[in-house]
């Protein structure tokens, strides 16, 4: 009977709106979530590689700086050699091949604050690296979160269709996009269909 008919309308328009509010929670927040939170984590990988980068150019500038005030050393400590006066270092009093001072010279202080910096950019890349590495987590956590409330979704009897949920988060989403779409043209159809029946059984 018509009134029959009106009424498992109504109620199958009742279920399909509460799906697609579902479904739109999942895709408007979950997915929008994790897409904002991707975002941030290749940002911090830019951030990452840009200050292992910096890091690494100041460590070399740090390894050559000490092989410079080495050689400085030795130069310095030549200098005041006199033949027949003892080497502070070996204590020969013979010197036939002094060191001489590089033409580039590195002072105590100087190297200091090479030193300084390499140890701060080394902390700078270490916090970066920290970071990405708290945000693939995130990631991976907000992945995880998305399959579960993605199961609990497609677990109503609406979407009996669907038999398994692919594994990757981007094919999840476009398959969840897919699914609202096809949810919001049956919503236009049973609105039809509910509308027709509704005058009919006025008549």
């Amino acid at each position: 009977t018509k009134p029959e008919e009106y009424s498992d309308a109504l109620a199958k328009k009742k279920a399909l709106t509460e799906a697609d509010k579902k479904l739109r929670n999942i895709i408007e927040i979950s997915i929008r979530d994790i897409l904002n939170t991707k975002n941030d984590r290749s940002k911090s990988e830019t951030s990452y590689i840009q200050a292992r980068e910096e890091f690494d150019k100041a460590d070399k500038e740090r390894a050559d700086a000490e092989k410079i005030l080495e050689y400085s050393r030795a130069g310095i400590l030549a200098q005041s050699l006199k033949e027949g006066m003892s080497c502070p270092v070996c204590g020969s009093v013979h010197h036939p091949a002094p060191a001489k001072l590089p033409q580039i010279s590195v002072s105590e202080e100087e190297f200091k604050q090479i030193v300084d910096k390499a140890k701060k950019l080394e902390a700078d890349k270490n916090k970066a690296y920290t970071t990405l590495q708290s945000l693939n987590t995130l990631v991976l956590e907000k992945e995880e979160n998305l399959k579960k409330e993605s199961e609990e979704c497609i677990s109503n009897e609406i979407f009996d269709n669907v038999k398994h949920l692919p594994q990757d988060p981007d094919e999840l989403s476009t398959l969840l996009i897919d699914l609202r779409n096809k949810l919001k043209a049956e919503l236009l159809e049973i609105d039809k269909t509910e509308s027709l029946l509704k005058d009919q059984c006025v008549k």
